[in-house]
């Protein structure tokens, strides 16, 4: 199992090149507003505003670990993302599995998440193998 832990966050002002260089991080996914989208809605057409990806991935076994210290990363990172005009931030949790799918979120992490007070969006996808050992992603229904 795979779990991926991303910190969304977009605002009309959000400027996340310069939010990175602040912190030290580095978001998986960005784009300045003004810059040219290179995938849904804005593809090849500016978008209105700025967006960031912040991301952890981590496996069942080091979960509890990794998903603390990237939520309190997240934590510290937050006043600096608004001042950066981060306007809406918003957690993603994909559980990626490739057999049945028994997904726990301890009393430690789900304290964390009630800290940081923000909305957050849990997925689950089935990893498929086919004939040659390669896989995909196929979303449960």
């Amino acid at each position: 199992m795979k779990i991926i832990f991303t910190c969304a966050l977009q605002g009309d002002n959000f400027r996340p090149t310069e939010a990175e260089k602040e912190l030290g991080i580095v978001f998986v996914e960005k784009n300045e507003a003004g810059e040219h989208g290179r995938c849904g809605r804005y593809i090849g057409k500016p978008q209105p505003f700025g967006f960031g990806a912040f991301e952890c991935e981590t496996d069942n076994e080091s979960l509890e670990i990794r998903a603390l210290g990237f939520l309190n990363r997240v934590h510290q990172c937050l006043p600096v993302w608004k001042k950066f005009g981060a306007e809406i931030v918003t957690l993603r949790i994909d559980v990626i599995y490739d057999e049945q799918c028994n997904f726990e979120i301890s009393e430690s992490i789900i304290a964390q998440l009630h800290e940081l007070q923000l909305p957050v969006a849990i997925s689950c996808y089935c990893e498929m193998r086919n004939d040659n050992g390669k896989g995909g992603i196929k979303t449960m229904t």
